[in-house]
């Protein structure tokens, strides 16, 4: 890594970041800035630095903006400059590594901000922190100074502009540790040391527990941390302690674990679920999103199921961890700006009907030639090619097409619609596995070639139906509807408890019917040659059911499931959202999660799925309003003027 203003050196795990402009005081110019955005957001991909050092060259950490610079800025120029620090700052305190601020001489302004982001702070007995903006007519930062000293002691500096030397710093926590100026990088790598000795994942999720706990309260906190606790206890870092004797002697801990797809970046073009939900997917495991929305209109999914206070439970669940970005794709300027950003990513997904991204110029040709590595999820009803893919495709069409509606429901009765989404989100599901494997294959693999993965609504059904094709292609077999029974399931059904509960039972194959027989007293069935099998049995599974039925209504669910467990028979109560909101399992798994949203306060949320146990996803950001990013996006990725993006934004292309 090469900066202008900065040097960055590498000492195995730990990098060690020096503001190079002693001639100024390391002054925070334009350009130091923009390279310390560039450093952190480079950071993500670096997976084995566990520990970075920041400190500044000379005589000071960095005694706050170029004065000399200042002057020429424009309005513009401010607001971009303060955005950008904004988001280093928040980029910083982001990372997996741990970063200690070696504060020598001042640290005025940007510097003593610089310093505050950092997790901890070692500071030299001459150093200064302060404050000073107000004095030349600028806001100083606040918030991470009340954070740390607390409101009044930061409105005793901040309403003052007085400057708080290294030993009151240390008495009210803005330092952690003061040290003779000789000796303080060596004791910002001696603290770095005693955290290389801890293991990684549990340093990294004690941090991120610390940052969640600020952002998102103390209940979703703990959750966090009993969470990550259960993965810690599983990973290879707990073996290596165990063999090590906990405390008697260093543990030869390995890299940092992360979250996989950090570093990976993706375009949202899509709308509701079947390309979104799987752009969902790819964010939980590390990945950045950036959903590109129609200005003023937004995904339709805003709008989807209950409303409360203006928000949809749907979106605020599957646009977690993503930037909203408003673009025009119908307009020329709009598709430019895509491209653009196409140019900077890694992976598009998209569920436009076949045809439309290719008549704006946006398709797989058009894109691949932006950027040969791209990897392109395209998701639709019926596919990118053959007789039906210029059709409109929705997720009752997908099930359908896919064989799912014919087999659902009664024989008496018209076929039925399974309950959620399945089409929308398993196309969703099977769209990111082949983004995930694309990206594998074009970087593990070493190819370093983009491909599209073409995912539709009706092939991801067609791909469950399980024995279906196989069982009419050699014996003619139609599966038909059966009602709430399974083909392989004597009994399968749901069944009322004496006390008003539903449960279901699933008795599958041989040895566990008869199990089943014994335990509910028809021995006599063991005997029964209608019985022998699983298909003799279904064909007379209107008994098997009607007397499962009157033996499980003279008993209380308690006394059914107990009962089943004992025989190792699969049984379960069935659950409302009710149930489920209060049930010991789901506590003790974490799987509901309570995340803070900016605008109704705190949020249930099904947790991550699948767990890695060294890698594992998280929540990390809520869905974000309409054009929330924008600004933001096109300013730092793509160079953009406040100017011109006024004009775009006047013109309706953002």
């Amino acid at each position: 890594m090469s900066y202008e203003t900065l040097r960055v050196e590498r000492d195995g795990p730990v990098a060690t970041v020096t503001l190079d402009r002693p001639q100024l005081r390391n002054a925070a110019s334009n350009q130091l800035v923009q390279d310390l955005y560039d450093l952190t957001l480079a950071l993500r991909r670096e997976r084995d630095v566990r520990v970075i050092i920041v400190t500044g060259a000379g005589h000071s950490f960095s005694a706050g903006a170029d004065l000399k610079e200042a002057p020429s800025y424009t309005l513009d120029d401010f607001r971009r400059r303060r955005e950008v620090m904004g988001l280093m700052f928040g980029q910083l305190e982001s990372l997996d590594a741990v970063s200690i601020a070696a504060v020598n001489g001042y640290a005025l302004g940007f510097g003593c901000e610089l310093a505050l982001a950092c997790d901890v702070r070692v500071a030299a007995a001459d150093a200064v922190f302060g404050y000073p903006e107000p004095r030349v007519g600028v806001v100083s930062p606040t918030q991470r100074l009340v954070r740390l000293v607390g409101l009044g002691r930061a409105r005793d500096i901040l309403y003052t502009a007085r400057m708080v030397d290294a030993a009151e710093a240390e008495r009210i926590g803005l330092a952690n540790r003061v040290v003779p100026p000789e000796r303080l990088l060596g004791e910002a790598r001696a603290m770095a040391a005693q955290m290389l000795e801890l293991a990684p994942l549990a340093l990294k999720y004690t941090k991120v527990a610390v940052r969640l706990g600020l952002l998102s309260g103390i209940t979703g906190a703990q959750r966090y941390e009993s969470d990550a606790s259960v993965l810690c206890a599983a990973s290879e870092d707990r073996q290596e302690a165990l063999r090590a004797g906990h405390m008697a002697k260093k543990m030869a801990y390995g890299a940092a674990g992360r979250r996989p797809l950090d570093g990976v970046r993706v375009i949202d073009l899509g709308t509701i679920l079947a390309g979104p939900f799987g752009a969902t997917l790819l964010g939980e495991f590390g990945a950045e999103i950036i959903k590109v929305e129609m200005p003023g209109a937004g995904d339709p999914l805003r709008g989807s199921g209950p409303i409360y206070e203006g928000l949809s439970f749907q979106w605020l669940t599957e646009a977690r961890n993503k930037k909203s970005v408003t673009i025009d794709l119908r307009r020329p300027k709009g598709q430019e700006i895509v491209r653009q950003l196409v140019a900077k990513s890694d992976v598009v997904v998209e569920n436009f009907r076949p045809g439309t991204l290719e008549g704006w110029g946006l398709g797989w040709e058009d894109l691949r030639q932006v950027n040969p590595r791209l990897v392109m999820v395209r998701a639709s009803g019926f596919g990118q090619d053959g007789p039906y893919a210029g059709r409109p495709g929705y997720d009752r069409v997908g099930m359908a097409l896919g064989g799912l509606t014919y087999i659902s429901g009664y024989p008496e009765t018209p076929p039925v619609r399974p309950g959620p989404a399945i089409a929308d989100y398993m196309t969703a599901t099977y769209g990111a596995l082949g983004a995930v494997l694309a990206l594998y294959h074009r970087d593990a693999q070493g190819s370093g070639e983009g491909q599209y993965v073409d995912v539709s609504l009706f092939e991801t059904v067609f791909r469950l139906m399980e024995f279906t094709l196989g069982a009419y292609h050699k014996m003619g077999l139609v599966r038909e509807r059966i009602g709430n029974g399974h083909p392989t399931s004597q009994p399968g059904e749901s069944f009322l408890t004496k006390d008003g509960k539903w449960v279901t039972i699933a008795c599958v194959g041989d040895r566990m019917f008869q199990r089943f027989a014994r335990t509910v007293g028809r021995d006599d069935w063991l005997a029964d040659p209608r019985f022998k099998t699983s298909a003799g049995r279904l064909k007379d599974v209107d008994e098997i059911h009607a007397f499962t039925r009157e033996w499980v209504t003279q008993r209380t669910e308690a006394e059914v499931l107990g009962i089943m467990e004992r025989a190792e028979i699969p049984c379960s109560p069935i659950y409302s959202i009710a149930d489920i909101a209060t049930d010991p399992h789901y506590e003790a798994r974490g799987d509901i999660l309570e995340v803070e949203d900016p605008r109704i306060g705190p949020v249930w949320m099904a947790a991550v799925t699948p767990r890695l146990s060294a890698t594992p996803g998280a929540i990390t950001a809520p869905a974000p309003d309409l054009g929330q990013h924008t600004r933001a996006v096109l300013r730092t990725l793509l160079g953009y003027s406040d100017a011109e993006l006024d004009t775009l934004h006047a013109e309706g292309v953002i």
